[in-house]
């Protein structure tokens, strides 16, 4: 049996505004041991209220040093006054062998007055004692229905992708460029 967690960490604040990804970890662990662990709203050096800029994908990935990381921005911009580039978005720790790796966007309305943040979704496929297995995360855009619905048709929409290649796998040209 493989064991997943999915938390919305919001940078890592608790409800008490404190800031802190040990005390994340802690609780993870203390709920279960995870197989996987997904992730939402993390970030790279994008300021936080406590005005730092940390690399919360190196520190998560320290914290859970037996899991390979794998993030996913939902952006990926310059940051402030030359701070260096500000990322947020997705982070997948898998203990289970990762056999491929995606990060899909997802679709932003043109012309809504609700401010939005790009959003996005990543897919792993794992190898399990019995199968590959396919595990997405995202975090759905909160303020809008209108927004939420394209995006869910876009994850059925990959899903369906997803599901025909494990039925038609690609074939491979033995003496081309693409050879294994």
């Amino acid at each position: 049996m493989i064991t997943i967690l999915s938390w919305n960490i919001q940078n890592g604040q608790g409800v008490d505004g404190i800031v802190s990804l040990d005390r994340i970890a802690n609780t993870i662990l203390e709920m279960c041991d995870p197989d996987i662990i997904c992730l939402q709203e993390v970030s790279i050096n994008c300021k936080l209220l406590d005005g730092s800029r940390p690399d919360q994908v190196k520190q998560l990935s320290n914290l859970f040093s037996d899991y390979k990381p794998f993030f996913g921005p939902a952006y990926d911009i310059q940051g402030d006054g030359g701070e260096g580039r500000e990322k947020y978005g997705n982070l997948i720790l898998s203990r289970v062998p990762v056999l491929s790796f995606f990060n899909h966007k997802l679709p932003r309305l043109v012309g809504s007055s609700i401010r939005q943040m790009p959003r996005q979704l990543i897919e792993i496929t794992v190898q399990t004692p019995l199968f590959p297995l396919c595990i997405m995360t995202t975090h759905l855009e909160y303020h809008s229905e209108t927004q939420r619905y394209a995006q869910l048709k876009r994850i059925l929409s990959i899903n369906k992708e997803i599901n025909n290649l494990t039925k038609f796998p690609p074939l491979f040209d033995t003496n081309g460029p693409y050879a294994k």
